[in-house]
């Protein structure tokens, strides 16, 4: 009789879980957005990170990203899109492989009346954190698009190899379970494997997909000369997402001084150092002549055959 009501008691707080975490996506669903399209050959996506979203994820309370790519001329022939996926402290059993078919419907789905993403023969993705690794699962389950277009990715502070700081986070019984939490442990199955890949990936389409990483400096930027001496007397503590989680899957990882996990992604003018480096990638010459990009019957349609990706 006891083991009967604790398992109903179980199964209660089990669908009240599912109840909530259903509620809890409805509510929290932001629609993705273009920031610029003028029917380019180029677009810029940007992905945003874990219990993040919107233009916040871009921006400060003084400079916005999209406005600094926008008032820059050299960047004059790029479109902007700015995609949204589901994440939330609430988010449940919604994992990597969940966020990745949300992201993937989200850029193939013309946003009318403009084509969609995948339809670009130059496609330039930035993700931040968590943001970066959904990318990589998105191309790793469709190499298709590497081979119709041109791609560009840049990733600021995406661990390829997990976040120490998540083992001891959930060691927290009190926090909400949180699959996309758990998948950024250092040892996590589904992380190893999407490295893995992803390096497989490059390799195999080297022509056609390149990179740049980068990573923060700080734990907490020292903007403030207090911190600054605070470092100086006990030492600088390891960053969120510190170069050892890098996979330098284009090369060397790239720090940016003075950054921390937050700061990375929202650069303050179009001399800062994320900025600088996402005109580097996209000003590297575009392939002159490349395939036919993908439409978006072709995205939902069965893949075809390709290399191998094991």
């Amino acid at each position: 009789m006891k083991r009967s009501i604790t398992t109903n008691f179980k199964n209660i707080v089990n669908y009240l879980g599912i109840a909530a975490e259903t509620a809890d996506r409805l509510i929290s669903h932001r629609q993705s957005k273009w920031i610029r399209n003028t029917k380019q050959d180029t677009v810029i996506v940007f992905v945003h990170g874990f219990l993040s979203k919107g233009e916040k994820a871009w921006s400060t309370r003084t400079s916005n990203w999209f406005t600094i790519i926008q008032n820059d001329p050299e960047l004059n022939h790029c479109d902007i899109f700015q995609a949204e996926w589901y994440t939330t402290s609430l988010s449940g059993r919604y994992d990597l492989e969940d966020a990745a078919k949300s992201l993937l419907t989200e850029l193939a789905t013309p946003h009318l009346p403009h084509r969609s993403i995948w339809e670009y023969p130059n496609i330039v993705m930035v993700g931040h954190s968590m943001g970066g690794i959904v990318i990589r699962k998105v191309l790793i389950e469709h190499p298709e698009i590497v081979t119709k277009s041109t791609v560009k990715i840049l990733t600021l502070s995406t661990p390829a190899t997990g976040v120490n700081l998540i083992n001891h986070l959930l060691k927290w019984k009190w926090l909400p379970r949180n699959a996309m939490l758990q998948e950024l442990q250092p040892t996590n199955e589904e992380l190893t494997e999407v490295h893995k890949q992803f390096q497989i990936l490059v390799e195999n389409h080297a022509h056609n997909i390149s990179g740049i990483e980068l990573y923060e400096s700080h734990l907490v930027a020292p903007r403030h000369p207090s911190l600054e001496k605070v470092y100086a007397t006990l030492g600088q503590p390891e960053p969120l997402v510190p170069s050892s989680s890098q996979g330098n899957y284009f090369g060397s990882a790239v720090e940016v001084p003075n950054s921390d996990h937050r700061s990375i992604s929202r650069p303050t003018s179009s001399e800062s150092q994320s900025h600088h480096h996402l005109k580097k990638l996209i000003l590297v010459q575009m392939a002159t002549t490349p395939a036919s990009p993908l439409s978006a019957e072709e995205i939902h349609s069965s893949p075809p055959e390709t290399e191998p990706l094991s």
